[in-house]
Order: structure tokens, then C-alpha cells, then sequence
């Protein structure tokens, strides 16, 4: 009973994993969430979906507003996402989500509850803009910071159809969610973790992980479970079992031009990671980075028009906003998986890591 005991006051929970998109967020969601006694739900994307529109909804310790919020973040992708009975979540939030921060609780609490576990957690790469907030609304908490190459998330990001071409709005991305994350590294809630380290010595890795959190370390979490198996998701790789075979492969699939582009952008914050520079840079690459990136933005600021539209006048009508958003997002994925001249990178697929 003592172990035990000792073991609960030194426990960090709930667990966020944050980042920038294609860091392996999910690999290492997936990884966690084999533990006996963790449960990490996927995207909930709660403070750009909920809380940033928190003066439009109203105080969620108003039963009519909670309502409201409720309603509105259950009919839309992320929330069906989950995994999870929509009835018993919306039981649970109107139950307990009498504050923003028990709302969002009650999200990351349902899941675990729902997969028979004690210690929660959430999994929203962006959410790194959030993990101030995060620290004081959950003083315990742990904020897992996942690092990848900024060249490896850059390119994976631009074969996905979701995302922007451009390697520099990718680089931008990668730079800024990076520095957020890093808002709270002072705090003993916070630990770095590299996507290569984690793919080079998983074991390692995760035991250091789990004695940040609190938990033992369990063989499992190394072991795919054919039950996470997820038919409807075209890309398994973050089922499978933790290898390091994808790391290198922005080295041959990235142009000369794109990598000095992503350095120039990241330079200082992936040197301060420990990944270095292979190029000095060059004005060209720059000016054809940029010229990339203002057409990309141009382009889906034009197909989008409709669901800004919906996120700025009516910004708590979520369905209607992700319906515009999502026909823009095909009609953006449709025309930018035609070839590029020159360009002989295979097709994009979707799914994320």
C-alpha cells in the first residue's frame, strides 16, 4: 500500500503531447495509450475550436451556454473522431464542464474512463500555443514537447492533402509551434522528446518518459495490438511497431532549394534542438520559397472564403464552418496532387504520424 501510495502523489497527470504537425504525435499517442493505466485521446482541437470563441458561446457555468458549446463541438469531425459514445460524452461534459477547464477535462476524462484507465491524457500538436494555460489549469500536468527534424516534418507535411505545399509556410509552422512549446520548458511539467530518439531507442525512451509521468514502465508499450487497427485510416505507420526506417527520407526527397529554404527558417531553433545545417543558404532558394508560398496562400485564402466567412460572423455555427472548410480542403487536394514540372515526388496520401 505504501508503493502505491508514493507512487500517486508523484504522478503527473493528465499527459499532453504537443508539437508541430508530422512530428509523430500520433506514434507516440498510440505508444502511450498501451500502457495499463493511460488512456491519451486523440485531437480534440478544444482551445481553437471552443475556447478561442469563448466570448461568442458565453460562460459554460450557464446550463444554456454549456448547452450550446456542447451541441455545437458534438457535430463536428474532431469530436466524432474520438472514439468515443457521443451520448455518454455529452452526458459527461454537460455534467461536470461547468468552466472551461473542467469542460475540456471532462473530454480527456471520458476517453480514459471509457478504455477501463485512471490517468488521462490529449493529443493536439497545436496545442503547444496552449500550454500555458494547460500548466495553470492542471498544476500537475505533464506537457510532452515532441521534436522532429524540422526538414522531415516539412516534407511530410507537403505530401499530405490537407496541408500547404509550400515548404515555407511548413518551416513558419514548425518554427512557431516549436518556440510556444518551449513557453513552459522551465516548469518541471515539461520534457523534450525527439522524434529520432524515439524511433532509435524506443525503450529508452519511453521508460524516461514514463518516470517523468510517474507510471512503471510497461513492456506493452512496445508491442502493436492488432485491435488499434483502424481500417478507415489509410496510413498504419503509427500503428506499427516503432522503427526508425521513415527518418532519413527528406534527405533524398527534398530539393536543394527546399532545404536551404526550411534552414533559413528554422536555423536558429534546430540548431538549439541539436540538428544541424546542411546548407549555407542562398537568396535564390529563398525567392522561390516565398513566390511558392504567397501563390499557396492566395489560393487557399480563395477557396476557404466561405468557411472564414462562418469563423469570424457566426463563430459558434462549428458545422457550418468545417462543411465550407472541408469542400475547400478537397477542392485544395484535388488540384494541388496534379504534378508540379519537375516535381517527381510521388502522390500525396492523407493520415498523420
Amino acid at each position: 500500500m505504501r508503493t502505491v501510495m508514493s507512487q500517486a502523489k508523484r504522478t503527473r497527470t493528465p499527459v499532453f503531447i504537443v508539437g508541430a504537425p508530422r512530428s509523430g504525435t500520433t506514434l507516440l499517442k498510440v505508444t502511450l495509450n498501451r500502457h495499463p493505466l493511460l488512456a491519451v485521446c486523440g485531437e480534440t482541437h478544444f482551445f481553437r475550436r471552443i475556447y478561442s470563441r469563448r466570448a461568442a458561446f458565453g460562460d459554460p457555468s450557464n446550463p444554456r451556454n454549456r448547452d450550446r458549446i456542447v451541441s455545437a463541438y458534438l457535430a463536428i469531425e474532431p469530436a466524432r473522431r474520438l472514439g468515443m459514445d457521443l451520448d455518454v460524452l455529452r452526458e459527461r461534459m454537460m455534467r461536470e464542464g461547468v468552466s472551461w477547464r473542467d469542460l475540456f477535462g471532462s473530454m480527456f476524462r471520458t476517453y480514459a474512463a471509457a478504455n477501463g484507465k485512471i490517468h488521462a491524457g490529449e493529443k493536439t500538436p497545436r496545442h503547444a500555443l496552449d500550454v500555458k494555460t494547460m500548466c495553470e489549469w492542471y498544476p500537475d500536468c505533464t506537457i510532452i514537447h515532441l521534436v522532429r527534424d524540422p526538414r522531415a516534418a516539412v516534407y511530410s507535411l507537403t505530401q499530405v492533402p490537407w496541408a500547404s505545399r509550400s515548404v515555407l509556410i511548413g518551416a513558419r509552422e514548425w518554427y512557431s509551434l516549436n518556440t510556444a512549446a518551449q513557453a513552459v520548458s522551465t516548469r518541471d511539467n515539461y520534457i523534450l522528446l525527439k522524434y529520432e530518439d524515439l524511433v532509435a531507442q524506443p525503450e529508452e525512451q519511453l521508460r524516461r518518459l514514463c518516470n517523468h509521468i510517474g507510471l512503471e514502465f510497461c513492456e506493452a508499450m512496445l508491442q502493436p495490438d492488432p485491435a488499434e487497427f483502424d481500417p478507415a485510416r489509410p496510413v498504419q505507420r503509427a500503428y506499427s511497431r516503432v522503427t526508425a526506417a521513415r527518418v532519413g527520407l527528406w534527405r533524398t526527397d527534398l530539393e536543394p532549394w527546399q532545404v536551404m529554404a526550411i534552414e533559413a527558417v528554422a536555423d536558429r531553433r534546430m540548431q538549439e534542438f541539436g540538428y544541424e545545417r546542411q546548407t549555407n543558404g542562398a537568396t535564390g532558394s529563398m525567392a522561390r520559397a516565398t513566390l511558392e508560398a504567397v501563390a499557396e496562400t492566395a489560393f487557399q485564402k480563395l477557396v476557404r472564403a466561405p468557411s472564414i466567412y462562418y469563423h469570424f460572423l457566426q463563430p459558434t455555427n462549428l458545422a457550418a464552418e468545417e462543411k465550407w472548410f472541408k469542400r475547400a480542403a478537397t477542392i485544395y487536394g484535388r488540384l494541388r496532387s496534379r504534378p508540379v514540372p519537375g516535381d517527381q515526388r510521388p502522390p500525396a496520401t492523407s493520415g498523420g504520424d
